[in-house]
């Protein structure tokens, strides 16, 4: 019982804690830098979910286990204690002033986020497309484990490239070098991607795949997939961040981490419950098509500001303030 509620307050604390860092992004780092740190942030979470495991099951093994619950107070401590020597900018706001009803703050949140037509594409496309990543959660293992009877250490190495896949993009998009300039664009070319890759864990079930490749299939499929998808969560963090008023980027945080915390037991008690029923193929077929179609019809409802990014930066102004006066 004390497991649980020590899990439940890391787990709620955890979500205060990154739905803050991500809204204060703004207010520490100029629009030039958001990309940077939004990219070394990432780089420092995948590499914690690869390293993390490995020394914790080191510390478990030969540390005694009130050293072992120790270690975790005093990061957290020597954490917070380096982020009260934060210095955050004071940025001019269009906003309203916080209300000091929780639930009326809340409200104010909720509207400001659906009058702003390329956050409530881009939340609502994040909502069905969550969904859709769900089923690849529930059915990877499944194949893996079930169907072509991995063993543990492969099934590790393999998660291992997803991590590994992520930490690489998002160290590549930490480089000036590898700026995104159309974030529109570059989110969604990168979920078409990710929605053409859909079929191919299923492919060696259909001896599409030699047997002794499958390893090194799954392997390359991982890390692909890791790389692409952190190309898809670099572009909407800036988004969010560079279209928000920061008076609410707090609250349309906080709404978009409801909506995706929301989704995923919906999502894994029916694509549980269908692959015990439907053919792993056809799930993972309805799945792809399911992200194709959300992000054409995404595409077609954001192609203006999509053929805006293509414009310089002071054709850009000129278009935005004749838009504005008409």
């Amino acid at each position: 019982m004390h497991y649980m509620i020590v899990s439940a307050l890391l787990t709620a604390l955890s979500t205060f804690l990154s739905v803050t860092l991500m809204s204060s992004l703004t207010r520490l780092l100029d629009d030039a830098e958001l990309q940077r740190g939004n990219s070394l942030i990432s780089s420092i979470s995948s590499l914690s979910s690869i390293v993390a495991p490995m020394l914790a099951g080191f510390l478990l093994a030969f540390a005694p286990i009130h050293l072992f619950t120790f270690l975790p107070f005093s990061l957290f401590s020597l954490a917070a204690l380096w982020n009260m020597r934060l210095t955050f900018r004071v940025i001019p706001s269009a906003g309203e002033e916080s209300s000091p009803s929780f639930w009326t703050d809340f409200q104010s949140g909720y509207r400001y986020l659906f009058k702003q037509r390329v956050l409530t594409t881009l939340i609502l496309m994040a909502l069905v497309l969550n969904f859709f990543f769900i089923a690849l959660e529930v059915i990877y293992p499944i194949i893996l484990l079930d169907r072509l009877t991995f063993t543990a250490f492969q099934f590790g190495t393999i998660e291992a490239a997803l991590g590994a896949g992520l930490l690489l993009s998002s160290l590549m998009l930490a480089l000036p070098r590898f700026t995104i300039k159309r974030p529109l664009m570059t989110l969604f070319q990168s979920i078409a991607l990710v929605g053409m890759l859909f079929l191919s864990p299923v492919l060696p079930l259909l001896d599409v795949i030699p047997s002794n490749w499958t390893f090194g299939y799954f392997f390359v499929f991982s890390f692909i997939v890791g790389f692409i998808l952190l190309r898809a969560n670099i572009p909407i963090q800036l988004l969010v961040q560079r279209h928000t008023d920061p008076a609410y980027l707090g609250r349309v945080i906080g709404v978009m981490e409801s909506l995706a915390m929301g989704i995923i037991p919906l999502g894994m008690l029916l694509f549980g419950f269908l692959s015990d029923h439907v053919s792993l193929t056809l799930i993972l077929g309805i799945s792809s098509f399911g992200l194709l179609v959300t992000v054409s019809i995404g595409f077609f409802h954001l192609r203006h500001d999509i053929k805006m990014e293509r414009l310089p930066e002071n054709q850009l102004e000129t278009e935005k303030t004749s838009t504005s006066a008409s």
